[in-house]
């Protein structure tokens, strides 16, 4: 068994855009992120369409409750300039 089997599912789409911006909110955070690709997402995309299936995400058992708690912060705006 590889070591990112024992690691823990914090996020779960279908959509590979929402998967990225994810990911990259947890590795800008310093979290390890691995993704998995289920059903019909583990075949290359053929003639430019996307595949159906389900992507998930997964991080550190030790990590976990970080990355839930980022997932779960409110988005904070930048005030408008002036």
């Amino acid at each position: 068994m590889d070591e990112a089997t024992k690691w823990v599912e914090v996020y779960r789409t279908g959509e590979d855009f929402q998967m990225e911006f994810i990911r990259g909110l947890l590795t800008t955070n310093g979290i390890p992120v691995v993704v998995e690709r289920k059903g019909f997402k583990d075949m290359p995309i053929i003639l430019g369409v996307s595949a159906s299936g389900e992507l998930i995400l997964k991080v550190p058992p030790d990590r976990e409750e970080e990355a839930l708690a980022l997932l779960e912060a409110p988005i904070e705006e930048e005030p408008e300039a002036e």
